[in-house]
């Protein structure tokens, strides 16, 4: 069973009431093509804690629904650092009374599915695509900024083939 966007809110909701500090968080991934509306719902909730006490936040999520929610370091999607300006190109969702929501970029998401590289993430990937209109140039430009390795470069190499004919990068 999956998380809607109406459940991820219900979620903050309780969640923010029973925090002792102020947080950022910026949801990527199937979290964060939820509340943009790509997808009807997310499979487990993902966080960039960009404000705020990581560990902390992790524990209360663990109180209300243990084994669901993933936090990730300031700067980090899943084990891909992001760039520097993540948060500035990030979508403003809404406000909890300790909690600002934000939703990574779409181009973001699909780089850092894309560093993963499983099946999910590249049909997540393709369909954030197709739904926003992303071009191969708008992934080209913006991957400049992250650090794409072999393994992501021929990831990525093969999604642009598959779905624009040209090689990645060019």
């Amino acid at each position: 069973m999956g998380v809607s966007r109406t459940e991820l809110f219900e979620f903050l909701n309780n969640l923010s009431a029973g925090l002792d500090e102020k947080y950022t968080l910026v949801a990527l991934g199937g979290t964060a093509l939820t509340l943009h509306g790509i997808k009807n719902e997310t499979d487990d909730i993902d966080f960039i804690v960009d404000k705020g006490d990581r560990s902390s936040f992790k524990q209360k999520c663990d109180a209300i629904v243990r084994g669901l929610v993933d936090a990730f370091d300031e700067g980090m999607a899943f084990v891909t650092p992001v760039p520097p300006d993540y948060v500035a190109k990030s979508t403003y969702q809404r406000s909890f009374p300790n909690i600002e929501l934000y939703a990574m970029d779409p181009v973001d998401i699909v780089i850092t599915k894309m560093s993963r590289g499983n099946e999910k993430d590249k049909q997540d990937s393709i369909t954030a695509i197709n739904t926003r209109n992303i071009s191969a140039d708008d992934i080209t430009r913006r991957s400049k900024m992250y650090h794409v390795d072999e393994p992501m470069h021929n990831r990525l190499d093969k999604l642009f083939r598959e779905l624009w004919s040209v090689p990645y990068g060019e």
